[in-house]
Parts: structure tokens; C-alpha cells; sequence
């Protein structure tokens, strides 16, 4: 029953009787209301204030940045973006993080420890392959190419490895199958570990020559 006749935060979500606003930097946040009251909270967990039976929370930006709204349950991640998986938390972020629950009254705090279960990455090089290359063709545009084939290993499944090899085009098989590919622009090849961790996978890459145009 309460009507803002202008809030100089931006409205971020809802959670039963509270609602989330976000403070933009450099801008200090400011709620009047139709009968007159205003209010100018420093931005904030501790920053609620209560109209007309509803809470008002005003959160900073960065709070807001890593704040998500999963079944109806607030999450705020410190520094760390959270999702939920097989119903269980988790979060972005590899090794330990923390984040917050709110519970329509205050903020709970949970702590997850974890070890840094970062990937490594090993290539080692082959002169031949264990299977046909289901796409040949886009190795060689434009004609046949020397290809180079190399063994692919990583330690985990977490993070992202990084191919740095120079090329024309390359490929990654994983099981006897293509699993991604790219044409080279001049920066390593960012590639998920989770995409290769406990498949038999192999790198394929074609000579780079200076008789076709690209960008760098």
C-alpha cells in the first residue's frame, strides 16, 4: 500500500516481503514516498528499512553483481558467482568460497572449503593418430597442409586449459570425435577442462602458410 514517488536506486528483485534495490556508484540512494517519508540508506546489508510492511534493501553494486534468485532463495556470492547443481550450492570459483541466504529477516553466512583442483595441461606430440579425422577437409582450405597431431592430457576437470600453439586451423577430437574447433586469430585457444578430463583426446593442428588473409 505504499507508493515510491521516486527511488534513486534501481530495483534489482523481490523475496516475499523484501524488496532488493541496487546503488549505483556514484550516485547516493534515495526512496521518497507518497506520504512524505524519505529515506537515504548507506548501501548495504545492514541498510533495510521497512514501509508499509514491506522491507526496503538496498545492496551495493558489486553486491548486487553476484546477487541470484534460484527456487525463490536469495544468494549473494563474495567475489563469486553461485548456481545450483544436482540441488547441491556450488560456485564458480575453484578452491573455497563463501556466500549469503536471505531469510526474510537477516543474512546467513556458509563457508565451503575446497582444494585449488586446477587442471594442467599436458600435449605431447605424435606422428600419426589412433583414428581418421572425421573432418579433414577444414584442415586444408585452400590445399593440403602439413598436420601436426598431439596427445592431450589434463590433471582435473576445473578451470580452463590454454592451447598456445601457432596455426592455421586446429582441432580437438575427443574419443575419435570432434569436439571443438577454431580457425587461429593469434591468441591461445581457452579451452574448458571439463570438455576433455577422462576422454582419450587429440590436438590437430594444420601448417600456417602467408597465402590466405586474416585477422589479428
Amino acid at each position: 500500500g505504499a507508493v515510491i514517488e521516486y527511488a534513486t536506486a534501481q530495483p534489482l528483485c523481490r523475496v516475499g516481503d523484501t524488496m532488493f534495490f541496487t546503488a549505483i556508484d556514484g550516485i547516493s540512494p534515495e526512496y521518497r514516498f507518497a506520504d512524505g517519508q524519505v529515506f537515504r540508506p548507506q548501501p548495504g546489508l545492514s541498510s533495510a528499512f521497512t514501509v508499509g510492511g514491506i522491507r526496503y534493501i538496498t545492496l551495493t553494486f558489486e553486491q548486487a553483481r553476484f546477487t541470484r534468485k534460484i527456487d525463490g532463495t536469495l544468494y549473494i556470492g563474495e567475489g563469486c558467482d553461485i548456481y545450483t547443481m544436482d540441488g547441491a550450492v556450488t560456485a564458480d570459483k575453484i578452491g573455497g568460497y563463501t556466500y549469503l541466504t536471505y531469510n526474510g529477516e537477516d543474512f546467513d553466512r556458509y563457508a565451503v572449503t575446497g582444494e585449488d583442483t586446477t587442471a594442467r595441461l599436458t600435449l605431447t606430440e605424435s606422428d600419426t593418430l589412433p583414428f581418421t579425422p572425421t573432418h579433414p577437409e577444414e584442415l586444408c582450405i585452400g590445399g593440403e597442409r602439413k598436420l601436426t597431431y598431439k596427445k592431450i592430457e589434463v590433471s582435473g576437470r576445473d578451470g580452463f586449459v590454454e592451447i598456445p600453439d601457432t596455426c592455421d586451423v586446429e582441432q580437438i577430437y575427443a574419443d575419435g570425435e570432434l569436439a571443438a574447433d577454431r580457425y587461429y586469430n593469434g591468441t591461445v585457444w581457452r579451452v574448458p577442462a571439463k570438455l576433455l578430463y577422462g576422454r582419450d583426446c587429440w590436438l590437430v593442428t594444420s601448417e600456417m602458410r602467408d597465402d590466405f588473409y586474416r585477422d589479428f
